[in-house]
């Protein structure tokens, strides 16, 4: 099984990525792939890859091993590693409503809340009300696409069946700016309120890195 802790990783990342490992190994791989659209190459009798699309990355896992590789100078990061064990392990057929909901919406999400308030819907909100348009450049970049909510919007396919909805109303002299995170309901079948909450904050700073990026070099 691939050594995790290094770069500093702790122990509970380690612990949480073992657990997910073995839970994964439990199921039928070959049910969890289908459910979670992911593809499932056979090797051996107890070999597989699994390759699966995670934001812009295709990554593919060597199971039992699970080791993470990607085609690209990118690496997969431990919360990365985490989050696609638990989506494989969890997802099902069920199919997007286009119902989206709140965090607070989410089962045990207000008790989540105020962190991720504090961590992925406030920098998100501040970083975009100044740099509004660059939520839209940064779209091309990580296979986002135009959403129609607020003043500016984007979606973001995280995985085949789990979007996310980035949503930001500028504000004028009487209302400052605000934004918001959505969901579609299905979401809560395939990852925990805890997932749910690393999943958006995490995005939240590749979204304000790249846009950084982008506005540094024109």
């Amino acid at each position: 099984m691939e050594n995790t802790k290094k770069n500093g990783f702790d122990a509970a990342y380690q612990e949480a990525f073992e657990l997910g490992c073995k839970e994964l190994l439990k199921k039928n791989l070959r049910q969890c792939c289908s459910n979670s659209q992911a593809e499932l190459i056979n090797l051996t009798d107890n070999r597989f890859i699994i390759r699966i699309k995670f934001i812009e990355k295709f990554i593919s896992i060597n199971v039992p091993e699970f080791t993470f590789s990607v085609k690209s100078t990118d690496t997969v990061d431990i919360w990365e590693k985490i989050l696609i064990l638990h989506y494989l392990t969890n997802s099902n057929k069920e199919s997007l409503t286009g119902s989206l909901i709140t965090y607070r919406q989410i089962k045990s999400g207000s008790v989540y809340f105020p962190t991720f308030e504090k961590r992925s819907i406030l920098p998100f909100t501040k970083f975009f009300a100044e740099n509004s348009e660059a939520l839209l450049e940064v779209a091309n970049h990580i296979d986002a696409e135009k959403y129609d909510s607020g003043d500016i919007a984007i979606k973001i396919m995280v995985f085949p069946s789990v979007p996310l909805y980035f949503v930001l109303w500028k504000g004028d002299d009487e209302f400052p700016a605000s934004g918001n995170i959505l969901f579609d309901e299905t979401i809560e079948k395939k990852l925990s309120a805890e997932d749910i909450a690393v999943l958006s904050q995490q995005i939240v700073f590749k979204l304000i890195n790249i846009s950084k990026k982008i506005i540094s070099d024109k």
